[in-house]
């Protein structure tokens, strides 16, 4: 890391791109800003490129104590700010950050055939319509406890790089940064990857008659699992390109799930963490 600079003034132009919210923020085109010392922590030792972390005089040498010896190397010439609490917390906004933000460029596309080559066991999670960006964290921390090795997401879903997902996602969306692809046509994404990868299974997690109970199902080497949206499911035709419909056998009286614990069950019985290990 850089010399720290004192912040005294909340319309310093270093700190523009932190002012905001998780609802309405600032942030330069290609950047994102992330909170709290676990969510940026994950971030300084991940792939990302960091452009400034702004924290508490407090949290400074608090935070270069948890990073990694690599960590701390990657982090020669990333700009340093230091602002007092109340200070802080005018120019990020609620006093989520726990004394510590920074601001990252968000990560090139993804090379999506190379991503899937040469796997021999491989899951891919697809999401459609997930809107809340709270869900989207748990999903995707979900997707790095079960060793996902792509997240798909299309543009209906909740932004990745939120604040408010990373934090639900406790900073594995940065460890993750390789293996999300945001991408604008899920059906032509699918029928790409069916030609990459012939033998792919698609099992797309519903509620309806036709579902194979996950207690029943034996998965493939390689399967790309499709959630969607809580109010509407999966779209129909989405749903037309899956193999099989899948879902998660519960007591009479409850009907669904939360997407986000949804997601983990599916994760979990799928085994992927079996098959990398």
């Amino acid at each position: 890391m850089g010399s720290p600079r004192l912040i005294t003034d909340p319309e310093d132009p270093a700190v523009t791109s932190y002012r905001g919210s998780d609802v309405r923020s600032q942030v330069a085109p290609g950047s994102f800003v992330a909170e709290t010392e676990i969510v940026v922590r994950r971030l300084l030792e991940s792939p990302l490129e960091v452009e400034s972390v702004l924290l508490t005089p407090g949290r400074h040498d608090q935070l270069l104590a948890s990073l990694s010896d690599a960590g701390r190397e990657r982090l020669t010439g990333v700009e340093v700010l230091v602002a007092p609490r109340r200070l802080l917390t005018e120019i990020v906004g609620f006093e989520r950050h726990r004394g510590v933000a920074a601001l990252a460029r968000r990560p090139p596309a993804l090379d999506l055939e190379a991503a899937v080559a040469g796997l021999d066991a491989l899951t891919v999670l697809i999401a459609e319509g997930i809107a809340d960006p709270q869900n989207i964290g748990t999903i995707l921390r979900a997707a790095r406890a079960f060793a996902v090795d792509l997240v798909l997401l299309d543009p209906r879903c909740g932004d990745p790089w939120s604040r408010r997902a990373s934090r639900a996602a406790m900073g594995n969306n940065m460890a993750m940064a390789e293996t999300i692809a945001c991408v604008d046509d899920l059906p032509a994404t699918i029928a790409a990857l069916r030609g990459w990868l012939p033998e792919l299974q698609i099992a797309a997690a519903t509620v309806g008659p036709a579902a194979e109970p996950l207690d029943r199902w034996r998965r493939p080497r390689k399967l790309a699992l499709i959630v969607g949206n809580e109010g509407a499911g999966i779209s129909d035709g989405l749903q037309r390109l899956a193999d099989l419909e899948l879902t998660i056998p519960m007591a009479a009286e409850v009907d669904s799930l939360n997407v986000g614990a949804a997601t983990a069950v599916l994760l979990y019985a799928a085994g992927g963490l079996a098959l990398s290990e």
